[in-house]
C-alpha cells in the first residue's frame, strides 16, 4: 500500500467516523428532548401503582419484617465474631503459660 492509498483511506475513515459521529449526536439529541417533554403524569405513570391496597400493605410489612430479620442476624453475625476473636486471644494467652 503506497502513501496516497494510505492517506485515502485516512480521509474515508475520518468521514465514516464523523458521519457516525453526526448521526449519534442526532439520536442522543433526540433522545433527550424526548425525555425533556414528558410531563410529570407520564412520569408518574412509570411507577408501578398496587392493585390491591390491602396486597401492597402486606408486601411493605413482609419488607419490614425481613429488614429487621436482616438486621438481628447481621447483629447476631458480630457478636459471634467479637466472641470468636476475644477466644482466640485466650486460648494463645493460656498456651504461653502453658506452653
Amino acid at each position: 500500500m503506497n502513501d496516497i492509498d494510505r492517506e485515502r483511506m485516512r480521509r474515508e475513515m475520518e468521514d465514516a467516523a464523523g458521519r457516525a459521529a453526526k448521526k449519534t449526536d442526532e439520536m442522543l439529541e433526540d433522545e433527550l428532548n424526548t425525555l425533556l417533554e414528558a410531563t410529570r403524569v407520564d412520569l408518574e405513570d412509570l411507577i408501578p401503582k398496587p392493585t390491591d391496597e390491602a396486597e401492597y400493605k402486606r408486601l411493605i410489612e413482609i419488607v419490614e419484617e425481613a429488614s429487621h430479620q436482616n438486621n438481628k442476624v447481621a447483629f447476631l453475625k458480630d457478636k459471634i465474631e467479637e466472641v470468636g476473636s476475644s477466644m482466640i486471644g485466650i486460648a494463645k494467652k493460656a498456651a504461653k503459660i502453658l506452653g
